[in-house]
């Protein structure tokens, strides 16, 4: 892995839009801790109603659609 690309700062996309949420998490190398390959954006139940709002924006999908689609039906099983 390129050294430039390790402990930075990775944002999550919501409609093409660079989002950076309240809460992090880092990962580090397992082979050795001490190198931290990035800190990662913690989305939000917000960030994904608004990601599967655009997504079904950009399909045409009906509401009643997106719910079936935010949650598959082996999901209440």
């Amino acid at each position: 892995m390129e050294r430039e690309l390790l402990d930075k700062r990775y944002p999550i996309y919501i409609g093409g839009k660079e989002v950076y949420a309240n809460r992090e998490f880092e990962k580090r190398s397992p082979i050795d801790t001490s190198i931290s390959i990035g800190r990662f954006q913690r989305g939000t139940r917000d960030h994904a109603v608004k990601t599967l709002k655009i997504m079904c924006a950009a399909h045409s999908i009906s509401k009643k659609e997106s719910i079936i689609l935010a949650f598959p039906p082996h999901y209440f099983l």
